[in-house]
């Protein structure tokens, strides 16, 4: 009787750099995701064969796909053998070439054969089925009832769905239909073989029924249905941290919000718009809407905070499609957060240099809370790059810590 060699007791690339070769027999890679050695080993080694199988009248087969095999493989695990970084639905063709790959990999690994059979280039079931011809191995796989007439009827649905065209075979690059399959036969941990796999997980469900009878008509004190059972609070959970000290977190009653959700902007609600407001998200919906709402919220601290003032230029994602109504400058959307929180707007400058421009402008965000926290109220100097306080009169002797004299508070009576 066939079986499959055991798996080493370790898979992967060689330690040292000069024993990663094939004739090193520590080196073995494995480039298909670690989650999918254990059910392809379970697959093969679980799969019955036999010699052949009737076709038709007279006829016999005497050789199975590795398309086949990908569509028994995925119907007996539950897995699709594709690409763990593959989003989409892989087509046929996709899942044959990476089924195809990992067993010869796996083969390589145990250090035999996976199948009784030698491999077959090119058999001729998948003609007889009317598709596009593929490798595969020689011999028959025996599937248990359930499953094997899924699998007969996935093949019926892509003969429907599948185009054909006169004097060619249908290509492998479509989708498997699975509609309502059983459910699979491999888990973490299943013995090997198909029928010592479904008493494992009937022994399973039924320790899983016994320990949770919430589904049956009784509870393990005997209380039928139409009782009410109270069901105390979980017990807290235990972290565990260095130095063996232990913290217990109260169960959350409520979601915290994420920071960085919780700091978001509001956008203004459409209702509390302005008619000239109104009138720029008149007609918008979806993305256009919300980037007009991001707008209008922004333009109404705009000047105060000496930032740009945006209006839209046009709708190509290039340069102009944001653009200043003061300084006419230029951006685009994918340049909002400098364009709009970073940059700041020349408008104000009147000729004078960029520094007191932007001496003007801490002045003037320092002075709305500067009152109530004690502080100095500065306005700049006439001829000087310095700052003065109106109260106390007060005036920054160097102007190279001028900004330290604004976290200072305003004494008047010692200035006196």
């Amino acid at each position: 009787m066939f079986a499959l060699r055991p798996l080493p007791e370790r898979i992967g690339a060689a330690k040292l750099a000069k024993d990663r070769h094939k004739g090193c027999a520590h080196h073995l890679p494995w480039l298909y995701g670690y989650g999918m050695i254990e059910p392809l080993y379970w697959f093969w080694a679980s799969l019955e064969w036999t010699h052949q199988a009737a076709a038709t009248e007279g006829e016999v087969v005497a050789a199975t796909s590795f398309a086949e095999l990908a569509i028994a493989f995925q119907l007996l695990t539950g897995l699709t053998p594709m690409k763990e970084q593959s989003q989409d639905s892989p087509s046929m063709q996709q899942r044959v070439h990476y089924f195809n790959s990992a067993s010869k990999r796996l083969a390589a690994v145990t250090g035999g054969q996976i199948a009784p059979g030698k491999w077959a280039p090119l058999p001729d079931v998948l003609r007889r089925l009317r598709f596009q011809h593929g490798p595969g191995v020689e011999g028959r796989v025996v599937l248990p009832l359930e499953y094997w007439n899924h699998f007969c009827m996935v093949w019926l649905r892509a003969h429907v769905e599948v185009p054909a065209e006169v004097g060619k075979q249908r290509t492998m690059k479509w989708r498997p239909n699975f509609d309502r399959p059983p459910p699979p036969l491999w888990r973490p941990g299943a013995p090997i073989g198909f029928a010592q796999a479904r008493a494992w997980l009937q022994k399973r469900q039924l320790a899983a029924t016994i320990d949770n009878p919430q589904g049956t008509g009784q509870d393990p004190k005997g209380k039928a249905h139409g009782q009410i059972n109270v069901h105390q609070p979980a017990a807290p959970i235990h972290l565990r941290l260095r130095g063996k000290q232990t913290v217990v977190l109260p169960p959350v009653a409520f979601p915290v919000p994420k920071p960085r959700a919780a700091a978001r902007p509001v956008k203004p609600n459409p209702d509390e718009l302005t008619n000239e407001e109104s009138e720029l998200v008149h007609g918008l919906a979806g993305a256009a809407k919300n980037q007009m709402l991001k707008l209008i919220w922004h333009n109404r601290e705009a000047v105060q905070n000496f930032k740009h003032f945006i209006v839209q230029g046009h709708l190509a994602n290039t340069n102009g499609q944001l653009c200043c109504r003061d300084c006419e400058r230029k951006g685009k959307w994918d340049e909002w957060k400098f364009f709009a929180k970073i940059a700041k707007c020349k408008r104000n400058l009147g000729g004078e240099s960029l520094v007191r421009a932007n001496m003007a402008e801490k002045a003037a965000v320092h002075n709305r809370t500067a009152a109530a926290d004690g502080k100095h109220i500065v306005e700049l100097h006439p001829e000087q790059d310095r700052f003065r306080c109106t109260v106390c009169d007060r005036l920054q002797p160097q102007s190279v810590k001028h900004y330290l004299f604004l976290g200072s508070a305003c004494r008047p009576a010692a200035r006196r």
